[in-house]
């Protein structure tokens, strides 16, 4: 979530989950002119957004930051009716939080990243902390990164690639800014993904 420090959180209350959605879409922020009744109805529909992601503030930012940026209702509409049927019918809460996950990861628009995600997820099994540069080298030897560019750039593609990766929360970096984990719940969701 953007801290120095990691500390373990539980579920949210409805209405602090709601808000934390609302914050990490950053919906009041946008400065567009986009029609104030249309943003209402975006924002209703935020809401009940926020209420499938189980309460959980790992998915709720997850999800929240998938969908920054979009101002289209019906995009809104959609990508609600799209998780509401990947969860419908799920009763188990693991099963269920990584749904949600999965449904976020499905909503990065760049194949590229999505893949890079999954290379780096192998390399995090079982709790694994890895450099960067080695991820990168990962990433470069499976031609996911560096094939459109001369060589001295490449890392600066992956670079660009693991800044999104932990702006999405899809990755944790070290205070040391060189050491890279992930989450056990982002772990599972992309060992289900790969299966």
């Amino acid at each position: 979530m953007r801290c120095d420090l990691t500390l373990k959180m539980d579920l949210l209350g409805e209405k602090e989950a709601q808000e934390l959605f609302l914050h990490e879409v950053r919906h009041d922020d946008d400065p567009s002119r986009v029609h104030l009744k249309q943003k209402q109805k975006i924002q209703q529909i935020a809401v009940q957004v926020a209420n499938q992601c189980a309460k959980m503030p790992l998915a709720i930012i997850f999800v929240a930051r998938s969908m920054a940026g979009i101002k289209d209702l019906r995009e809104w509409r959609n990508r609600l009716n799209e998780l509401k049927g990947d969860i419908a019918g799920i009763h188990d809460d693991e099963a269920k939080i990584l749904e949600q996950l999965k449904f976020g990861f499905m909503c990065l628009e760049d194949s590229i990243v999505q893949l890079c995600f999954l290379a780096a997820a192998s390399l995090l099994a079982d709790d694994r902390q890895v450099y960067k540069t080695e991820i990168i080298q990962n990433w470069k030897e499976r031609g996911l990164v560096g094939f459109d560019r001369q060589c001295e750039f490449a890392d600066d593609k992956g670079h660009v690639i693991l800044n999104q990766l932990e702006r999405m929360c899809l990755l944790q970096v070290a205070p040391d800014q060189q050491i890279v984990t992930m989450n056990k719940w982002i772990w599972k969701m992309a060992k289900k993904v790969n299966c």
